[in-house]
This record gives structure tokens, sequence and C-alpha cells, in this order.
């Protein structure tokens, strides 16, 4: 479709509209045409055209404002792109903050989608001009995923609650920028292919740090990959009332299923062994949290003292989420068993001062032994 060919009059203003999928493809809408008062939307085979004199404006449920005055229904993950050169963002009412390439990605995996808990299904996003960070926060109250990134400018403090197509957008596309344009109460990212304008989700996220121990005792040291292939490759349940449940005794983990169907006795009708990890006892802390928390399960036949059971579904999404294949850490709360999960080496282990006197001790013997 070429401008003013099959439309003559209507004013030079394009805008492809996309639609985001579920799998993270941007896709034209096809088959729309209506008009508008002077406004007109209409679709070809390609993609899909706006043609307007004013700026389009994102309503918050999924409506778009065409010429200034009344509503037009459009899909709720459409995405409208208005060209680079039009209607400039600035003036002292916006703050701009560039996004690093993968600042969403520890944080999609782990989004709710209880529609009943709009601030959850949505990305938390917190400025800190101090630190030069940009700090990005996702749950679904299983496990929580926090990811802080160093970026060059953080123009003023704050924080917003971003729809989670922002993320999935920008994740796509690789790079971008986020304004935040509080004169119209939106959000404007930009990137190589235009701007979009978006609504903050209106709703209070939970306060998410007091979630997280103030120090883990217990600390598990294994391979990512190691533990991700071999969780991948478990066999399928053969019904909806079977489950694979990770148990961690000392430092041996296996997969067990679970057929809540069965007593209590014999609940359990197969299990495989995974790889080990180091165990290491001290007082590790996390003053700045960079990593997942996942809660565990509580499964009263298999579980006793200094225990831990996992799904192995949310265990696999957290590990993933984590966006390593290399050594990562498993640090294990008392007594609620919240574990934190991050990258090995990015955080200061204090060892117990027993453990360490008793390791120069070990190593005192064995020197007199020479």
């Amino acid at each position: 479709m070429s401008n003013g060919k099959l439309y003559k009059g209507l004013p030079p203003h394009v805008y492809k509209a996309l639609r985001l999928t579920a799998k993270g493809a941007l896709v034209p809408m096809l088959d729309y045409v209506y008009k508008k008062g002077n406004a007109l939307v209409a679709s070809d085979r390609d993609t899909t055209y706006v043609y307007e004199d004013r700026q389009v404006g994102l309503m918050p449920d999924g409506l778009y404002e065409l010429s200034g005055s009344g509503l037009e229904l459009m899909p709720a993950d459409t995405l409208v792109f208005t060209p680079p050169n039009l209607y400039p963002v600035s003036g002292k009412d916006t703050k701009t903050v560039s996004l690093p390439a993968e600042v969403f990605k520890r944080v999609l995996p782990l989004l709710s989608k209880d529609d009943l808990r709009p601030a959850m299904s949505g990305i938390l996003v917190e400025l800190l001009p101090g630190e030069k960070e940009l700090v990005t926060v996702g749950t679904d109250g299983h496990a929580l995923g926090i990811s802080r990134a160093k970026v060059g400018h953080v123009p003023a403090k704050g924080q917003c609650v971003l729809p989670a197509k922002v993320g999935r957008l920008h994740a796509l596309l690789g790079a971008g920028t986020l304004t935040f344009w509080s004169g119209r109460g939106q959000i404007v990212f930009a990137s190589s292919m235009g701007r979009v304008l978006f609504n903050p989700v209106d709703a209070q996220y939970p306060d998410y740090l007091p979630a997280i121990p103030a120090s883990f005792p217990i600390r598990h040291r294994l391979n990512a990959g190691a533990l991700i292939g071999a969780l991948t490759k478990l066999p399928k349940p053969e019904n909806k009332d079977q489950k694979w449940i990770v148990g961690v005794s000392g430092n041996e983990w296996r997969a067990v299923l679970l057929d809540s169907q069965k007593n209590e006795e014999s609940n359990f009708s197969a299990t495989i062994l995974l790889p080990s990890s180091v165990r290491q006892s001290g007082s590790f802390t996390h003053g700045k949290p960079d990593g997942v928390l996942l809660m565990p399960i509580m499964v009263y036949a298999y579980m006793d003292e200094g225990q831990l059971a996992f799904s192995a579904q949310r265990l696999l999404k957290s590990l993933n989420a984590l966006g390593t294949e290399g050594l990562v850490h498993l640090d294990v709360s008392a007594p609620n068993r919240a574990t934190f999960l991050t990258v090995a080496n990015q955080e200061k282990i204090n060892p117990n001062p027993l453990l360490l006197r008793a390791r120069a001790l070990k190593l005192k013997l064995a020197l007199l032994n020479l």
C-alpha cells in the first residue's frame, strides 16, 4: 500500500501497527479497514498503516485514540510505531534511560499470568542514579527474579511498573531507550523501528526486598548447564496427577515422580539421580540482590530435617531465567528454606569461622606429616 495512491488527500503520516505474539514475534495485522473522522486505519497482506493527522495515544484498556476524539477497538497486544521524526519527545517533563541488551531477559519468564494481580503481570523498573543502575523485577508468587544493570546515565530516582509487552518488545529488538513522560503520564519505548507509547500498569507493586532473607547459612555450588540438561530430559508424566519433584539431601540431588492419587507411602513412583552439588556452610549475604529467589515446596513423605524439595518445572524455569550454563550458587535460608540462585562469584562469601579454623587445623596436620 502506498501513501496517497489508494487514499488521496490523507495526511502523509504513516504508522506501522504490528501485533506482538506470545511467542515473541511481531506480525502484521490483517484485514483492518475502518474510518474515524479524518483518520483511517487500513491494512494489506504485508503490513498495517494508520493514517491520521494527530498523535496516536494508547488508552489503558488497549484502545487507541484517533484524531483526538473517539475510540476504536484494537487488540490489546497491538503496537503502533510512530515514525522517529514525528512528535519529538523532549522537555523538562521527560526522563530517558538507555536499556542494556538483556535487561528484561531474567524477569520475563517469571511474570504472573493472573489477571487478578495486574502489578505482578508487569515488570517493576527502578532507577538508581547514585549507583547508575537500572533494576528490573518480576515475580509470579513462586519465584522472584531481580536483575541489576549498569547504565551510563540515570536522570533521576524513580520506579514504575511496565506492561510485559514492553519487555518482550525490547527482548525482540535487542536495543532501545525508555522515556518517562510525566507530562502525559506515559512511557515511550524508542528504537530504530520508531516509538511506541505505553501506559504504566496502574497497580502497586509488592515490596519485594523483605522477601529476601538477611543471610543464608547453606550454599550449594553446581553446574547450571548439567542440571538444566538433566531436568530437560526427565520423562513426561503420564497424567496430570503426576509431577516431578527435585529433592536435595546433603549434596545429593534427585528427581522424584510424585503421584498425588497414591497413598503417602507409595506416592513416589520413579527416582532419577541428578548432578550433585558442592555444599558449603557459612553466612552468605546479598545486599544488592541480583538473581532468582525460589520458594521450595513441602513434600511430607520425602522431607526430613535438612532436606529441600522444589517443583522441577519451577526450578528449571528459574535456572533458565538466571541466564547461564556455568557455575551457580543456590543459597538456602533457615528456617523457611527460601533459596536464592545467583551466578557464581558475583556475591561476597563470609565463611563460617569454625569452618575456617577446622580447615586451618587440617592443613597444619597435613604439613606436620610431610
